[in-house]
């Protein structure tokens, strides 16, 4: 399957942002523009957040982050993840709907008594 071609980048922004505090504002921006999504863009909206550039650039320019990410990305393939969203519950793939989440739920709820 092929990701899109800024999907890295964008993943190591965020968890440059991250370390700022700034994680879900960055994803916010990231989702919201992402036909406009560039590395440009990126450095744009860590700067519209008022993140510490110097410290943003440096994280983004040693790709400290990426090891982490790569390591998730592998676990999400482990566990059948092709795509977002994708909704786990207690570790196995459920389907995207409601009704199937809410059941996977319930279910997982009628063990938790036995085992306290």
């Amino acid at each position: 399957q092929a990701i899109h071609p800024y999907a890295m980048i964008s993943a190591e922004a965020s968890e440059c942002a991250a370390d700022q505090g700034k994680f879900w504002e960055f994803i916010d921006l990231v989702f919201t523009n992402q036909t406009t999504l560039s590395p440009n863009a990126l450095n744009e909206w860590a700067t519209q957040l008022k993140l510490d550039m110097d410290l943003f650039g440096r994280c983004m320019k040693s790709h400290i982050k990426r090891p982490t990410i790569q390591a998730e990305y592998n676990a999400g393939k482990e566990l059948g993840v092709a795509g977002t969203p994708t909704f786990l519950v207690n570790g196995k793939k459920v389907e995207s709907t409601v009704q199937a989440i809410s059941a996977a739920i319930d279910e997982a709820k009628k063990g938790v008594g036995a085992r306290l």
